[in-house]
């Protein structure tokens, strides 16, 4: 007899202890005990998962081009200038990049090679940092600041996107954009629980003849 009460004892046991981490891992169980804590009763939550949409101010790696929007940490088509540009040797070898004139919405730049693959910034060493050939003219739209620029200022790193090349006068440069900052809200969508009452279940009765 005190074997069989002890095995219920152990079943009753781990029973309750499976049930109890069943709840547990279920987000939408609760746990109820009566006063005398001799029952477990369940109730359960319902819930719909909706689709909410936020309006957020984007961030600076949002940028327009034509209309378009890129986040340019994960565009393919962004990257650095120097890393575009055709023409250069293989080898690692970066481009200098120097201003020599300014537009309204953008500048012209010649293209240097940087033969110790150093990226400069601010005025050129004409003995040193342009030691290297001159390869060509470009581009770039929209570059940040530039109204601070200054004719025969060597540019700092700049994150761009190849563009249709500009053509005027039987000229034809290579071309870059810098994109636009975007200045409205963009929508994020998000996925979001939403507590529902439950399903009505309806009961049928037979009665016997």
């Amino acid at each position: 007899m005190k074997m069989k009460l002890l095995s219920v004892l152990i079943i009753f046991t781990f029973g309750f202890q499976f049930l109890t981490q069943a709840f547990e891992t279920n987000s939408t169980v609760t746990k109820v005990f009566n006063s005398d804590m001799t029952g477990l009763e369940m109730k359960t939550n319902w819930f719909r998962t909706e689709i909410v949409t936020n309006w957020i101010n984007a961030p600076p790696s949002y940028r327009l081009v034509n209309g378009q929007l890129y986040d340019t940490r994960h565009s393919i088509y962004w990257g650095e200038v120097s890393d575009f540009i055709s023409g250069l040797k293989s080898g690692g070898i970066y481009a200098n990049l120097q201003v020599e004139s300014i537009g309204k919405t953008s500048i012209i730049c010649a293209v240097y090679e940087n033969e110790k693959g150093i990226r400069p910034s601010g005025f050129p060493a004409i003995d040193e940092t342009l030691s290297g050939a001159f390869i060509k003219r470009i581009l770039i739209y929209h570059y940040p600041n530039q109204n601070e620029l200054i004719t025969g200022q060597l540019l700092m790193s700049c994150v761009a996107m190849r563009v249709e090349n500009w053509k005027a006068n039987g000229i034809s440069l290579e071309s870059y954009d810098c994109g636009l900052p975007v200045t409205n809200k963009i929508p994020v969508l998000k996925l979001v629980k939403v507590k529902i009452d439950p399903p009505s279940i309806s009961v049928s009765s037979t009665n016997s003849p």
